[in-house]
């Protein structure tokens, strides 16, 4: 269990965190700013904070009411940050042992094995980092981190320059490692793909301080805070004037009806752009579609390479944000000015609360 509850000063942010994860693969999110990193480098002994308390698996690593700072070189953590960090005059063997380095060289030679052929980069030992691309540099950073055994690893976006292909391959890897060895990791980034694919338990962050936190499919398929329903695509969202019992009643007189259970407070109902349905004339349309169905019309387009992106208006000048699969924008034959007529699912519309006064603490609460 990573256990977090500190409080740092950096210029005019003020960043206070406190959260539990019981989860092996735990991810910090948020937009670029918010103090994710700062939170990796207190973790991993960089950066000291000003109040509070750090703990991985029992283990107290920060407790300033004790006086207590363990260095960064006795906590056993690992760090893989956005860049390699590899050492430019060491060879491949030489930067993933360098953590072994007061080991005995059986162990150095085990490991050197072990994670030459696990991450695929035995070829590379002799080679030096400059002559490697940016995903063997990555693979040659994992295995150093692995090679030591930490006890905590800590990802700050490390497959960010990567492109897609590299990326989806290296994470994959990584996912799979850190689930075999049950690894406690934490994983920062901006990306909700990233956390999506990632993340167990998810930590969402805003401007220094909590929004929401709770298991990753809980937050992401019903965020509880209409800041995490933004950050999380959400993008078609509007202010609720009252419910009355599964129908919320809109401050611009729509009346939608919802399948799940609205909370006490809700103040925006929020649907994603993928889950508006965009109705077939020449199909009969399904039980779970006849409700909270809208006329519109298509006003814009934006490929996107696998969906289409649309805008559609209503004819009380509202506009909505929708996401097609490509081969079902070809088949529809969609284009500016057609008139269609769209579902807001039910199952898919969510209601959420405001955030409780001040936003550090603001875990999600169950009605």
């Amino acid at each position: 269990m990573l256990e977090v509850g500190v409080q740092k000063q950096l210029g005019t942010t003020a960043i206070e965190l406190e959260f539990s994860s019981p989860a092996v693969k735990t991810v910090v999110f948020g937009p670029s700013g918010c103090g994710k990193t700062t939170l990796l480098k207190m973790l991993a002994g960089l950066t000291v904070p000003d109040v509070g308390f750090l703990r991985c698996n029992g283990t107290t690593v920060v407790a300033l009411e004790d006086n207590l700072v363990v260095p960064a070189h006795r906590r056993g953590f690992g760090y893989l940050p956005q860049q390699s960090c590899l050492f430019p005059h060491m060879n491949v063997a030489q930067n993933i042992a360098y953590p072994l380095r007061r080991k005995g060289r059986a162990t150095v030679s085990a490991a050197l094995e072990t994670w030459g052929e696990r991450l695929g980069i035995a070829h590379l030992m002799q080679r030096y980092p400059a002559q490697l691309s940016g995903g063997q540099q990555q693979r040659i950073a994992l295995a150093r981190v692995f090679a030591s055994n930490p006890k905590l690893l800590l990802l700050d976006e490390p497959f960010s320059a990567l492109d897609n292909a590299v990326r989806e391959e290296l994470r994959d890897l990584l996912i799979a490692l850190v689930d075999e060895l049950r690894l406690p990791t934490l994983l920062v980034t901006h990306d909700r793909e990233e956390a999506y694919v990632f993340g167990e338990y998810m930590v969402v962050m805003r401007a220094g301080q909590i929004v929401e936190t709770g298991p990753l499919q809980q937050i992401f398929h019903a965020p509880a805070y209409i800041e995490s329903a933004q950050m999380l695509g959400y993008d078609n969202q509007w202010k609720i004037d009252k419910i009355e019992g599964d129908t919320v009643v809109l401050t611009n007189n729509w009346r939608l009806t919802c399948a799940t259970k609205l909370p006490v407070g809700a103040s925006h109902v929020c649907i994603r752009p993928e889950d508006v349905m965009i109705l077939r004339p020449d199909r009969p349309v399904r039980d779970a579609l006849r409700n909270n169905v809208l006329s519109v019309t298509l006003a814009e387009v934006y490929p996107r390479g696998r969906h289409y992106k649309l805008l559609v208006t209503t004819s009380d000048a509202q506009t909505l944000s929708i996401n097609i699969p490509e081969h079902a924008f070809k088949v529809m034959e969609l284009h500016r000015g057609q008139q269609v007529n769209i579902s807001l699912k039910t199952q898919s519309l969510i209601a959420c609360r405001p955030t409780m006064g001040s936003l550090s603490g603001g875990t999600r609460m169950e009605e």
